[in-house]
């Protein structure tokens, strides 16, 4: 385990302490974690042992600000313990984290590593910063229901999490985030919402047609990239042109991967002209 400093780990030993054991007499129990994403599977098990050592914890609320109607604590998040129920893959998955679990493990309550699985995978997101990379569980923010065309998206600052505005939300409005990458077509991001969040999207965006074909969009954008790993600047603002406006409908508004591949053409054209310039002077002198 590695911390930034002795803060942070003195801070993250309430946490840290169930598990220490266990990554100290067990160095090898990475290799078996993989039935689910090894990120994953560390978050189920620092959240199994420290609720089964703190039952408290799972009635501990967490709320938006002042906003007493947004209080939840971990026994309120949805689990959809029916459906993983029926899905033959997903219990032989945890049948194998279970007899993984229990080589470390000297009594495991396999009701309660389900309950945890099963919260876990449906209300987790994404800690993505410069600082940190990983998988967390925001009791709050997690009620946030999804949308394709969102008002909002998460921000990763340090290990906290931070909901920003992408357009203007209106009183009264839902906020909405996206459980999964816009980067795809209404097929493909209606199977992988019904297979892994259970359910259909009726946003406006999903009830529109396609502005375009994903796949096509795809190729364009791998050709871009390929173009930018090569260092071929001209190359790649002339495929950023075309790439721009299919941008703007996959990523609406405020949206930060909008944000960052207009930033990425500006620079794009700002080399591109001044080739331009610098090959014309070169040839006037």
């Amino acid at each position: 385990m590695y911390y930034c400093g002795k803060e942070c780990q003195r801070n993250d030993w309430k946490h840290h302490k169930y598990e220490c054991k266990i990554f100290k007499n067990y160095p090898d129990f990475r290799a078996g974690l993989e039935c689910f994403g090894l990120e994953i599977n560390r978050l189920i098990l620092r959240l199994y042992l420290y609720v089964k050592h703190n039952p408290e914890c799972v009635y501990e609320s967490r709320q938006f600000f002042d906003d007493d109607d947004s209080k939840r604590c971990f026994n309120d998040l949805m689990t959809h313990r029916n459906e993983f129920e029926k899905d033959s893959s997903f219990m032989s998955s945890f049948l194998l984290m279970g007899t993984i679990f229990k080589t470390f493990l000297k009594e495991l309550d396999s009701d309660l590593l389900f309950e945890c699985l099963c919260k876990t995978l449906i209300n987790e997101c994404q800690i993505s910063s410069i600082e940190l990379l990983g998988r967390g569980l925001y009791i709050a923010e997690s009620q946030l229901d999804h949308s394709c065309l969102p008002n909002s998206v998460f921000l990763s600052e340090g290990n906290q999490m931070a909901i920003e505005a992408i357009r203007p939300i209106k009183s009264g409005e839902k906020i909405t985030v996206t459980y999964i990458d816009l980067f795809d077509s209404k097929n493909v991001r209606q199977e992988r919402l019904a297979k892994r969040y259970y359910f259909t999207c009726n946003c406006e965006r999903c009830e529109s047609i396609d502005p375009m074909d994903f796949d096509e969009f795809r190729q364009l954008y791998k050709k871009f990239e390929g173009l930018l790993y090569e260092k071929n600047w001209i190359e790649s603002y002339k495929i950023g042109l075309e790439l721009f406006p299919l941008m703007k409908d996959v990523y609406h508004d405020y949206h930060p991967e909008l944000i960052s591949f207009t930033s990425l053409m500006f620079m794009k054209c700002v080399i591109f002209y001044g080739r331009i310039y610098s090959i014309k002077f070169n040839a006037y002198i």
